[in-house]
């Protein structure tokens, strides 16, 4: 299968609190707002990756704990466990309301919306930050516990400043991996590095939307696009993967903006090559720019540092032109400029 090959994903709408119950862990995950899934008890069965970053905490550790009395405390109240318990002696099908989270790293405040399906035991926590500092929750209310409160952990469990579990690795293990990859599927390594970068792309909106909320009270789509695609950058680049510069002088004239990545360290690490290998980040890139235009975009790769090129370099265009921008691409031999003229002439 090669990359014109590939199905387009449907773009989806912006997900509301009355289809959380129905979607499925990955589909939670993608999800840029708050979900806790509590059985009738209190009990935590379901806790989505935003959550996860907005609240510090791994869910691995929070789930099949108390939610009212372990993981929020500050929640122990009738402005919220009352109106849970009330909601549970109902056959309302939501209930909305506003609240303070109180963490020990900052006061957050948040739009609740408590939403069940006939078919499940469990009450939804839809929980949508709209600020984050300012007034406290209730006095003498205890503030949620930090990770390392909640939970003891080894001395060589890495963990972030938003509770992530991380490793550190060098370049080899790329390199072990591509070279195993073109070992047992050699034909496949572009749709699987794609696929692999888009669901890790995915996963990364949601943290540069937790971080931007934090930092700046707005969401990643309320930002210039500049200032957005900056912070996708930023990310790669703490992370060690290389410099990201995007273009967009191009747009008016070819329909297709550029993204450079300098010193790709996953162009350094899978070896030579006659073909672009970066295609993780071809993948990356296009789950932040269909989240940021909420509009299917392709991504393609035109020269790799795998190639000898002294940077990696990627092409955007509507998903309508993805068969015309492989034409370029083949055509282009690894001149952006010329891939870019090509993607002119056909414009429609």
């Amino acid at each position: 299968m090669d990359v014109a090959s590939l199905p387009d994903e449907v773009l989806s709408p912006a997900v509301t609190a009355d289809q959380v119950p129905r979607l499925s862990d990955e589909e939670l995950d993608a999800v840029p707002f708050g979900v806790i899934g509590l059985t009738p008890e209190g009990v935590i069965a379901r806790y989505n990756l935003a959550e996860a970053r907005f609240a510090r905490l791994d869910r691995s550790r929070v789930v099949g704990r108390r939610f009212f009395d372990e993981v929020a405390p500050c929640t122990r109240t009738d402005a919220f466990q009352g109106r849970f318990v009330r909601f549970l002696g109902t056959q309302e099908p939501f209930v909305r309301f506003q609240y303070v989270f109180d963490f020990k790293f900052g006061a957050q405040t948040v739009d609740i919306e408590l939403v069940r399906d006939p078919a499940s035991p469990l009450v939804y926590v839809c929980v949508n930050r709209t600020r984050f500092g300012g007034v406290r929750g209730a006095e003498g209310l205890t503030p949620a516990p930090l990770l390392r409160e909640l939970v003891r952990e080894p001395d060589y469990v890495l963990r972030d400043t938003f509770a992530r579990r991380v490793v550190r690795v060098d370049g080899s293990l790329f390199s072990a991996l591509r070279a195993t990859w073109d070992k047992v599927a050699p034909k496949g390594w572009q749709v699987f590095c794609e696929e692999w970068g888009r669901q890790w792309g995915r996963r990364a909106v949601v943290d540069l939307e937790a971080m931007c909320l934090e930092e700046t009270n707005r969401s990643l789509r309320d930002l210039p696009i500049a200032e957005a695609v900056g912070r996708g950058a930023q990310l790669l680049e703490a992370q060690g993967w290389g410099r990201t510069v995007a273009d967009f002088s191009a747009i008016d004239r070819s329909g297709a903006f550029t993204i450079t990545l300098a010193w790709s360290a996953h162009g350094e690490s899978v070896g030579q090559s006659d073909f672009p290998r970066c295609h993780l980040f071809a993948g990356f890139y296009r789950a932040l720019f269909v989240h940021l235009s909420e509009r299917l975009l392709w991504v393609g790769e035109a020269c790799c540092r795998s190639q000898g090129a002294a940077s990696c370099s990627f092409v955007v265009v509507r998903a309508d032109r993805k068969q015309a921008l492989v034409t370029a691409l083949e055509q282009g031999r690894g001149d952006v400029a010329r891939v870019l003229d090509l993607l002119s002439e056909q414009r429609p």
